[in-house]
This record gives structure tokens, sequence and C-alpha cells, in this order.
């Protein structure tokens, strides 16, 4: 199931978005490629490593928390951290997320997450002590309500989280009877995460014979192909998809990557400057 919503429209309502687009002019008033207004907050929960709130104009509102816990690594990967996500689909965001609904969206959301973080992030600095202890990430999204461009709003809010989640330094001893004491670090110190290396998403929807960005509801039923990239601070390309059961033209999917590389070097300088 697609993270794109289901939203009743006629045949006529969707005429009018299309030939709004094509004369460079939305809905809302919006050209092409403008985003609705950003509002982020950060630190919004003290208790927790990192957390956010990012809301896109009046409509899509997520919530991101970050939990750390000291673990054991993985057999394969005995210096390496990890990370784990989850996206709560509620149903008072949209009924559609009741039931399996929710479960398969989230699932589908956590795959692009999980597949953009792992090609970036170096999660050897999450280690702790090889083949003992890691940090383990637990990265928790709620989505409070939906507007459109669910999964660009989420990448923001988990960066926002993500950027200021402290990391405790700690130090492991061994005792007279060797048993291991874990303490936090005698000064306190903590560490963050590379931001630069942390990837934001872009979705570059095509409607009629025009790219748009941060789509309502209501565009996202009009694109006849919609690509998802996610690019780091660094310019790496971290991830591409290209969703639904359409094909593209090799230099229709060249324009959409371009676009979605300008706009997530947009994205990042905003988020760093707010």
């Amino acid at each position: 199931m697609s993270s794109q919503m289901t939203t009743l429209m006629s045949e006529a309502e969707k005429l009018y978005i299309l030939h709004g687009v094509d004369s460079g002019l939305r809905n809302d008033g919006r050209e092409c490629l403008d985003y609705r207004p950003i509002f982020i907050e950060r630190g919004i929960i003290s208790s927790a490593a990192g957390s956010s709130r990012i809301r896109l104009g009046d409509a899509t509102e997520v919530y991101c928390v970050v939990k750390t816990e000291l673990t054991p690594p993985e057999q394969s990967t005995p210096n390496s951290g990890r990370m784990e996500f989850f996206v709560d689909c509620s149903a008072l965001a949209n009924p559609e997320f009741q039931g399996r609904g929710g479960e398969d969206i989230s699932r589908e959301l956590c795959s692009h997450l999980y597949n953009a973080y792992s090609k970036c992030i170096d999660f050897n600095t999450l280690c702790v002590s090889e083949g003992r202890y890691v940090w383990l990430l637990y990265v928790d999204v709620v989505v409070v309500e939906i507007g459109g461009n669910l999964l660009d709003c989420i990448s923001l809010a988990v960066f926002a989280a993500l950027s200021q989640c402290a990391i405790p330094n700690v130090t492991i001893t061994i005792d007279t009877e060797g048993f291991e004491d874990i303490q936090l670090d005698s000064t306190n110190t903590v560490q963050y995460l590379n931001c630069n290396e942390m990837p934001l998403f872009t979705t570059v929807n095509k409607l009629s014979q025009q790219y748009v960005i941060d789509t309502t509801s209501e565009e996202e039923l009009c694109a006849i192909s919609r690509l998802v990239v996610a690019i780091n601070n660094n310019g790496k390309m971290c991830y591409f998809r290209l969703l639904g059961d359409g094909s593209v033209r090799p230099q229709t999917l060249l324009d959409m990557v371009s676009i979605g590389q300008t706009v997530c070097s947009q994205l990042h300088e905003k988020l760093q400057n707010s």
C-alpha cells in the first residue's frame, strides 16, 4: 500500500488542479517548486535523547522522538551501532490508518527511512566496545495530521530530532570479580551524529507537464509519476525510488533527480539555520 492517501475527487476537480499547474499556479497560490511554510521545534520532550515537531503549513504534522540504549552488537557487525525506525500512523490523522492500512503504510515509510540512513550514517561511531556494546537508537515517529507530502515531512522531523540527539560517553571497567561496570564518563560529555551525513527526502511529482514538490493530498492523486530521492548535506544521494506502476523517460528521470538534489540542498540549509 502506498503512503499516498486516498481522497475522493471528481475528474473535474483533477482537471482543475492540472490546468492550474500547467499555468504555473497551484490551488494554494504556490508555484510548482514552492514549499509550504515549515515550522520546526526541537527538544520538545526533555526526557528524550532528541525530539522534534514539524508542521507543513496548516496541514501535515509529525512528531519524532529518539531514545538510546546500550546493547550487544550484531555478530556480523561487532563494531557497528544500529538505528531502528517506527512510524505510528494514528487513525486520528486519517481514517485509512485504521487497522492493517496503517500498518502497511508504516512499514513502507520505515523502509524508506532505513534504506536511506543505512547508506549514509557511519554506525561505527556508535560503538562503545567492539563486540560487546554499541548504541542502539530508537527513532519513533507519530503522524498527527496529514495533508500531503508525508514522507518528506517525516524525514525533516527525523533529521531535526537526530541532529540534537545527545549520546552519552560511557566507560566500561571490569571489577575484581570479573563483572562489567558501565558508567557515564566523568566529564559528562556527549557525542552527536554527523549532521552532514544525515539525509533529507524530497518527493518530486510530475503533474501533466510540470514538476511539483511538497504536494497536497489532492495534488498527489493527480501525479502521473513520483520520484523519492534522499540526499545528505555532503551531496551524496543515499537513496532513490520511483513510486507507482508507471514508467518514465530517461530525461524525465534525470530532471526529477536534479530537482530533488536542489530542493534537498535548500532544505538542509533551512534546517541548519533554524
